[in-house]
């Protein structure tokens, strides 16, 4: 797929490819955070599970989507959507302000 320069089909392709793997991301994400309940320690290991299994996911989605701001994109998504489970609501203007090579 080359640059999402002209065709409005290359952009609509690539915000669906933007939503499915944000969607891959937060469900590993959520799985991973939930070693946290067999203890304190299991927090640390979550967060290392997590790293690892979303690693793959977030090198496969800047592939597939060349579109400048993809990452900004996912990340106001995932900060809603961790605001929705009931995170705080800081998580919204913070989030897509973090700068992602993109």
């Amino acid at each position: 797929m080359s640059q999402v320069t002209g065709s409005g089909v290359t952009k609509a392709r690539s915000a669906v490819t933007i939503g499915a793997f944000t969607a891959v991301y937060f469900v590993l994400m959520w799985c991973s955070a939930m070693l946290g309940f067999f203890g304190p320690a299991f927090m640390f290991v979550g967060g290392i599970v997590g790293l690892l299994l979303n690693g793959p996911v977030i090198m496969l989605m800047l592939v597939r989507s060349r579109m400048f701001g993809t990452m900004t994109i996912m990340a106001g998504i995932v900060a809603f959507f961790m605001v929705v489970t009931g995170h705080a609501w800081v998580t919204v203007p913070v989030a897509p302000r973090s700068r992602f090579p993109g």
